[in-house]
């Protein structure tokens, strides 16, 4: 770690200090602003460690602070609390473990701020297979109101972010070359400038970017908030002297989440320079806070545990400085307080609430049909994930259906026909494990979107069952099923084809909705495949093929009625063998000296049946059996949904 000097003041320091945005609110006149985020007093802490022993974690301690119209930027070493900040301000996080007041223009923040505020994340979550355009067009049909001219605004932002040269780029994917990193980013923030939000919050805007390229993207935060007079809230680490110099407010935390100081951005070398803490002429001044920060950070400052105590003594006490102490004796946190004093009466002494009657700007029916659009956009444009479905249920259907075209009904027969619907039920369990992905692959994207108000969770969840499962799941069902039915010589009726489809297809949806459910529980592909997997296992033990299940104990065998190839396997028996016979030679022995003879006789189809043990006698009997995987389905995409409800947005 560079040294701080701290002997005698810089030759000169006068470069650092540029001009105040003029759109920077006095210090008078704050709480009037209705842009002016401020917070009081705060306290964060989380619960850490293993399950019935967990420890509490303080990650801010006490903080306060405004924050005004412009360029407000939060400060301080890895692990000092920067984001955990910044989401709490921006009603990103759960506040169980806070203390303390978050005022907006002087009132509580609304219920619905995630709809009137915007937030960036550290990891740019974009749809890759839309381009620049699609996807700002997108954001504003979900987040803008009808009457409000959107293409307008589309052509306003793409010119104020610089994106008209890609404007019709896709932004990328793993296969697809897209737009650089600089223009993704810019993309993300005009997404979330759609709704013209007076607050703004970025998490690190320059994360993965080169020097350049973060220079124009904080060149650009300060145009926007310049320009539409916005509060524009980030967090940052490490920025350089020209993006520092664009600065308005600054907030610098300690290593164990305290202020060592607020205030104006280009005043705070002045104000170290008061403790003796002096930057060198040409260091860069955020490069200087972090070394001061850590260079004076010490436990015994907030913890008087021995452990804490032992760490400590290797400070020399005489160049340590408590810095957060320095704070708040200064006359800039007895302004600071006096300020957030004034604001926090005034909103104890109004009459006037903030309402939280600011709903979706989009309807219901609306946002289902732009979701269903932007999914089966993202479908046609990744032709892997288009066509190979397709594709693999065609070479497997007619694989499958040349190795059984020779079947006849004979004696034998009866075993190539029950084992050929065997694997077809079985094809359409683990075949369709694939649709695992569909909400792990997008899981990011959806709890991005839904925290920030895009739509509704009902909405995501019915486009989804549109359009992904549907196509990838439904249209290769009825592909096998028409090149399986055929090729083996299955009946000669166009109603049994039908019933063999449908009976597909609801065993596919309860696949499918099965691995939706599991993909939803766990959020992990390879936990998810791994359970899903035991699950279909377990479920083809109990279709009643591998072992007889009045075999089994009489515990066991209630298992038999959660099973989705039971119910497959049987309706494809009774529409395929009842009313068969099965017929051919059969040595039998007769008379007292055990003679043999070659007779032919017939089994029926029922008789089968019955030795299987699957009913058959009524309609009902085929026709429970679709019931029962219909029910399934529900309810497990009834399970879905309400776990798609309970996920965790904030942070």
């Amino acid at each position: 770690m560079p040294e701080v000097q701290n002997s005698e003041p810089p030759v000169d320091m006068q470069e650092v200090k540029v001009e105040h945005n003029e759109s920077t609110t006095k210090r008078g006149e704050i709480h009037s602003n209705d842009g002016c985020l401020s917070f009081h007093n705060l306290s964060y802490s989380v619960k850490v460690g293993p399950p019935f022993r967990k420890t509490e974690k303080k990650i801010l301690r006490d903080i306060s602070g405004i924050f005004t119209p412009g360029l407000n930027a939060i400060m301080g070493p890895t692990g000092g609390g920067k984001t955990s900040l910044l989401d709490l301000l921006a009603k990103r996080k759960d506040v169980s473990g806070l203390d303390g007041d978050i005022l907006l223009g002087g009132r509580p923040l609304p219920d619905n701020f995630k709809l009137i505020s915007g937030y960036v994340v550290q990891d740019d979550v974009v749809m890759g297979t839309l381009t620049v355009r699609e996807n700002l067009v997108f954001a504003a049909k979900m987040r803008m109101r009808s009457s409000e001219d959107k293409q307008a605004w589309i052509n306003s932002l793409i010119h104020d972010l610089g994106l008209e040269k890609c404007q019709n780029t896709k932004i990328g994917t793993e296969l697809i070359k897209g737009v650089s990193g600089g223009e993704r980013k810019r993309c993300n923030i005009g997404m979330e400038l759609v709704t013209k939000p007076k607050v703004l919050f970025l998490d690190e805007p320059t994360t993965g970017l080169d020097a350049s390229t973060s220079f124009s993207v904080i060149s650009l935060l300060k145009h926007l908030a310049t320009q539409g007079n916005r509060t524009i809230i980030f967090s940052i680490h490490q920025p350089r002297y020209s993006i520092f110099r664009m600065f308005d407010k600054l907030h610098l935390l300690s290593c164990y989440g305290q202020t060592v100081y607020h205030g104006p951005a280009q005043t705070a070398v002045d104000y170290f320079g008061r403790q003796a803490l002096f930057c060198e002429t040409y260091n860069n001044p955020p490069d200087f806070f972090l070394d001061v920060i850590l260079q004076h950070s010490s436990p015994t400052d907030v913890n008087d545990t021995d452990s804490h105590k032992q760490s400590a003594e290797k400070i020399n006490v005489e160049d340590h400085k408590d810095l957060p102490k320095f704070f708040r004796d200064s006359v800039e946190n007895i302004e600071l307080l006096e300020e957030c004093s004034k604001i926090k009466a005034d909103n104890q002494a109004s009459e006037v609430r903030t309402e939280g009657g600011v709903s979706y700007a989009a309807g219901w029916f609306s946002q289902f049909g732009h979701l269903s659009s932007r999914s089966l956009k993202n479908l046609v444009r990744n032709p892997q994930m288009c066509l190979m479905p397709s594709a693999m249920m065609i070479v497997l259907g007619l694989l499958v259906g040349w190795l059984y075209s020779d079947f006849e009904y004979d004696l034998s027969g009866f075993q190539n026909l029950y084992g050929a619907l065997f694997f077809c039920t079985i094809q359409m369990l683990f075949g369709n494990m694939a649709s695992l992905e569909v909400f792990i692959s997008g899981r990011n994207l959806f709890l991005h979107e839904s925290a920030n108000g895009y739509y509704r969770i009902s909405t995501f969840f019915f486009s989804k069952i549109l359009a992904d499962l549907l196509p990838l799941r439904g249209i290769p069902t009825i592909l096998f099923s028409t090149i399986f039915y055929f090729l083996v010589g299955l009946k000669g009726e166009v109603g049994a084809f039908v019933l063999f489809v449908l009976t597909n297809l609801a065993a596919t949806m309860a696949a499918c909705a099965l691995a939706f459910l599991m993909s939803v529980l766990f959020g992990i592909y390879s936990v998810a495949l791994a359970a899903t997997s035991v699950l279909f296992v377990l479920m083809v033990v109990f279709a009643g093929l591998i072992i007889n299940i009045s075999s089994m104990p009489d515990v066991l065998q209630n298992l038999k009625y959660i099973s989705i190839p039971r119910y497959c396997l049987a309706a494809h028996s009774v529409a395929q063998i009842k009313g068969v016979e099965f017929c051919g030679n059969r040595t039998v022995v007769a008379g007292p000296a055990g003679e043999t003879s070659s007779q032919r006789v017939c089994d029926s189809g029922e008789m089968m049946l019955d030795i299987q043990g699957i009913e058959h006698e009524t309609d009902f009997d085929f026709a429970v059996n679709l019931y029962a995987m219909v029910g399934m389905c529900l309810v497990m995409f009834a399970l879905t949904y309400v776990k798609l409800r309970l996920l965790q947005k904030k942070k």
